[in-house]
């Protein structure tokens, strides 16, 4: 009976001690495991994250500021000119901020022929890498004889920033150029 008083005791406490050591062991080695797996992925993240900035700073794109739309509409429309398309209207709507760029929609109205509006789009991420085409809507009647007319809207990427001029409020009517 003393044995087993001792055992318990003595013994017994023991065992369980070094039980709960060699528990904690391998929930140590597979916490060091899973810390290491971070460690590798934060470091791709961290390595992916220097490209992507090195891309950017390399980057030809240099944004404008959206007080500069009336240069952008005239450019925009002599690169239509050089297409062969005829603009009837252009407009420019409320200049949306946000944080790293400013959004400045441009909707134009005109006329020409299908392939020249193929050859502006083509064209137009080398001459104006810094806008989006949302919507084209072209329509017209098949035959030589009228050209088709086509409605773009534009998202111009304007650097961040307070616009000099509200473009699209209720007591500014929208800008319009022919």
């Amino acid at each position: 009976m003393l044995s087993l008083v001792f055992y318990w005791v003595t013994i017994e406490p023991l065992v369980q001690g070094r039980a709960i050591v060699a528990g904690q062991r391998r929930d140590l080695a597979a916490e060091q495991t899973r810390i290491t797996r971070v460690q590798t992925a934060t470091a791709g993240v961290h390595e992916q994250l220097a490209r992507v900035r090195a891309a950017l700073a390399a980057s030809t794109i240099r944004l404008e500021p959206a007080a500069h739309v009336n240069t952008r509409v005239v450019g925009l429309t002599q690169f239509f000119s050089d297409c062969g398309l005829e603009v009837d209207d252009v407009q420019t709507g409320a200049v949306r901020s946000g944080p790293q760029y400013d959004l400045v929609p441009i909707t134009v109205v005109g006329r020409g022929p299908y392939n020249e509006c193929i050859s502006f789009f083509h064209g137009l991420v080398a001459a104006f890498p810094d806008m989006s085409a949302v919507r084209i809507e072209l329509s017209g009647t098949p035959g030589p004889a009228a050209p088709e007319k086509f409605q773009f809207e534009f998202l111009w990427y304007a650097a961040p920033g307070k616009p000099a001029v509200a473009l699209d409020t209720p007591s500014t009517p929208r800008e319009t150029v022919r």
